[in-house]
């Protein structure tokens, strides 16, 4: 089979691709070596392996560092892309008009960005937005229960959000127009619930109206014939919140009381 050699590209047909290095052109000496190979079958080696096995490969043998470089020398953003079916599933790159952080994102950079890393080396994990508790029978399966609401439009309002980590928060103060303790207040939605089965336990600040004034070690009293309870807080297997052992008196609770959710925190998974 014969083999021509024009500007140091040997074609050989139906077979491997070669580029070579310019090499002795006396016929005395070693031959050219190889830099990059290009298969019949579409994969590129660059330095000098001849049968690679994946779609592109890079190999030295240098003692430095080997560097892939992907540099935009003007004003738009390097980035290395993966796709399906010709489709952008996820981006990693530099976003020149974001002081150069470094991002990950979905079919931009810039679109459902996950993580970003500034030129300082500071990591920040893009952390999913609140879903606030809706009204009772809002047709959502984490609506209130019966009788229980926001507390005010004042103070933070009921919602739950599972962070980066598969860690469920949820915040905001509950109040109920019904003697309601031991009931559900609201129901996690199927993700947001304890990944183990279990049923969990907190504490949380009640305010039980009924009760009576009570002062701390410093002599601040609170609200005049208010006070302030240790609530059990019950994020079952199911998914349901509960509140349980709260208040002082029978009246309990009246449309002046609340329960605070915040510091509910646990484990659901991904």
């Amino acid at each position: 089979m014969s083999k021509i050699k024009v500007n140091n590209v040997l074609p050989l047909p139906d077979t491997t691709l070669k580029i070579l290095t310019g090499g002795n052109t006396s016929g005395v000496g070693t031959d050219p070596e190889v830099k990059i190979v290009l298969t019949v079958g579409g994969k590129v080696a660059v330095g000098g392996r001849i049968s690679p096995e994946n779609d592109f490969e890079v190999v030295s043998s240098a003692t430095d560092t080997t560097i892939i470089m992907v540099d935009n020398t003007s004003t738009g953003d390097p980035q290395i892309v993966w796709a399906l079916g010709e489709t952008k599933t996820f981006c990693l790159g530099i976003d020149n008009s974001d002081s150069d952080t470094l991002k990950l994102g979905t079919t931009s950079i810039s679109n459902n960005t996950a993580i970003k890393v500034s030129t300082a080396g500071v990591l920040q994990l893009t952390q999913p937005s609140w879903t606030a508790v809706s009204a009772y029978s809002g047709g959502n399966t984490y609506d209130f229960a019966q009788y229980w609401t926001n507390y005010s439009a004042d103070e933070t309002q009921v919602s739950f959000m599972k962070d980066s980590q598969g860690f469920v928060h949820v915040r905001g103060q509950a109040k109920t127009s019904h003697n309601s303790a031991g009931t559900t207040i609201f129901t996690l939605p199927t993700g947001y619930r304890p990944v183990d089965g279990d049923n969990a336990l907190f504490a949380g600040l009640a305010k039980d109206s009924s009760g009576s004034t009570i002062t701390d070690s410093g002599s601040d009293t609170f609200t005049t014939g208010t006070t302030y309870v240790i609530a059990k807080l019950w994020v079952m297997a199911d998914g349901r919140v509960l509140a349980q052992a709260i208040g002082t008196g029978a009246s309990w609770p009246d449309n002046e009381d609340y329960i605070s959710l915040n510091g509910i925190l646990f484990y659901a998974g991904f």
